[in-house]
C-alpha cells in the first residue's frame, strides 16, 4: 500500500526538518570549535599553522552545512 500524497510531503517535511535540525547543531559545533581554536595563541610556527588549518577546515565544514540548509529550506518551500 502506497501513502496518499499528503502523507508523503508530510513525511518528506518530518525528514527535511529533522536533517535541518541535525544541519544547524552541527553549525553550532562547528563555530564553537572554531571559536575555541581562535582563543589561546599559537606557541610557534608549527602550531600557527595547525590552527590556521582547523580553522579554515572548521570554515568549509560550516560552509556546507549552511549550503544544505539552504538546499533543505528551498525543498520545504517548495512542499509547501
Amino acid at each position: 500500500m502506497q501513502a496518499q500524497p499528503q502523507e508523503r510531503a508530510q513525511q518528506l517535511r518530518n525528514l527535511l526538518n529533522h536533517e535541518r535540525n541535525v544541519a544547524l547543531a552541527q553549525v553550532r559545533e562547528y563555530r564553537a570549535a572554531q571559536e575555541g581554536e581562535a582563543l589561546p595563541p599559537p606557541s610557534d610556527e608549527l602550531d600557527t599553522a595547525r590552527a590556521l588549518a582547523d580553522v579554515e577546515t572548521h570554515a568549509n565544514l560550516i560552509e556546507r552545512a549552511e549550503v544544505r540548509l539552504r538546499a533543505m529550506d528551498f525543498a520545504l518551500n517548495r512542499l509547501e
